[in-house]
């Protein structure tokens, strides 16, 4: 069979134009279209309270962007009024009590960055519950160009990369309520940013990325210790970075949160009606069952083929072996720490290893195409 090299300019060509073009289609619809879920409220609330204001006045504005903003579909729910679980009593004593509303407010404040980003988004113009979604909108936009980048960088398949936009777990990060699709921005970039951009750019992303959601400092002392054994970070300065990753979210939780005691017990347990005057109880045992829960849960999701793919990439894509190692470790050192599975949480690892799997595409089909050329005589 004659090979014909120019083939591949072209497709390459080709496969951008739909990539750009099915981003900005998604984007558009991710724009229009957000999961509002029962936490749209609470985030809602954090931005009305960053303003000096009463109790009465923040449930007042947040229930009121919530009925006014949200598609009328969600809002029973949001409300509580669709059901008759004990879920649904919590939300429905929220709506009727503004004291016991702000109480559940510190749940959501330990994502400060993400606050802010709502908030900014809010002062630009847009309605308090919209932020939700062009903040989650933009995340997908900034995800979706690194992607591109990264797959362009390691000679990877462009259209594959088309695949991965589609992909549940983008959706869930691109329509999600909340700060996951910002905050896998943040550790992407930084990722990246380790590699093909400067080293300090990616460890900055690494530290602020915290202040999206306090776990991600987990990655970065990572990052911090795999720079310092490879000799690309000084002993004294890595020991300093380590200690600011190590004291940003026991700060952030210091003046924001409950602790994580009250967390594991609202997350595993069931959510309390008074989260402010509950003295929380988790055990040894309750850990048991929140673990095996999780992983029951992973065993059913799609975790076990992105651990598939996530072995290709290692084994065929040399260049990518130390991040998927980074975020394989870091994944499980979250789910280990708090098993609450969720794809959502596990952005991180999906993405990265789909950009994996679409260099290890273009690799197999490199080393396809030139099997198939005429020996040399």
């Amino acid at each position: 069979m004659v090979y014909f090299p120019v083939a591949y300019p072209y497709n390459m060509k080709a496969s951008g134009v739909v990539y750009l073009l099915l981003t900005f289609v998604l984007f558009i619809h991710f724009l229009r279209y957000n999961n509002y879920s029962t936490d749209t409220v609470e985030y809602v609330g954090n931005v009305v309270a960053l303003h000096p204001s009463d109790p009465v006045a923040i449930r007042d504005q947040a229930y009121q962007a919530v009925t006014t903003e949200a598609p009328a579909m969600v809002v029973p729910h949001i409300l509580g009024d669709d059901l008759s679980t004990q879920q649904a009593d919590v939300r429905r004593a929220k709506h009727a009590d503004p004291y016991r509303f702000a109480q559940f407010l510190p749940y959501f404040s330990v994502k400060p960055l993400y606050i802010e980003a709502l908030n900014l988004v809010h002062k630009a113009g847009v309605g308090l519950v919209r932020s939700i979604a062009v903040v989650s909108a933009i995340s997908f936009a900034g995800l979706a160009a690194l992607i591109y980048w990264w797959v362009l960088k390691l000679g990877g398949s462009v259209w594959a990369a088309c695949l991965v936009l589609l992909t549940p777990e983008m959706s869930t990060l691109a329509q999600g309520t909340g700060p996951d699709g910002l905050s896998v921005l943040f550790l992407i970039g930084g990722l990246f940013s380790l590699w093909y951009v400067r080293p300090s750019v990616g460890v900055t992303l690494l530290l602020s990325s915290a202040w999206v959601r306090p776990e991600n400092a987990i990655f970065c002392i990572l990052v911090v210790v795999y720079l310092a054994v490879k000799g690309e970070l000084r002993a004294w300065m890595a020991v300093v970075l380590i200690a600011i990753s190590a004291i940003t979210p026991m700060a952030i939780n210091h003046f924001g949160g409950y602790g994580w005691k009250a967390l594991y017990s609202h997350t595993f347990k069931f959510t309390e009606m008074d989260p402010g005057m509950f003295v929380p109880t988790f055990t040894a045992s309750d850990y048991l069952n929140a673990f095996r829960s999780g992983v029951r849960e992973a065993l059913h999701s799609s975790l076990v083929a992105y651990l598939f793919l996530w072995v290709v990439g290692l084994q065929l894509v040399p260049r990518m072996r130390w991040p998927l190692v980074l975020c394989g470790i870091f994944s499980a050192a979250k789910f280990v720490i708090y098993p609450n599975f969720e794809p959502r949480y596990y952005g991180l690892l999906y993405l990265v290893t789909a950009i994996g799997a679409c260099a290890a595409i273009q690799s197999h089909r490199g080393a396809y195409e030139v099997s198939r050329q005429p020996a040399a005589s």
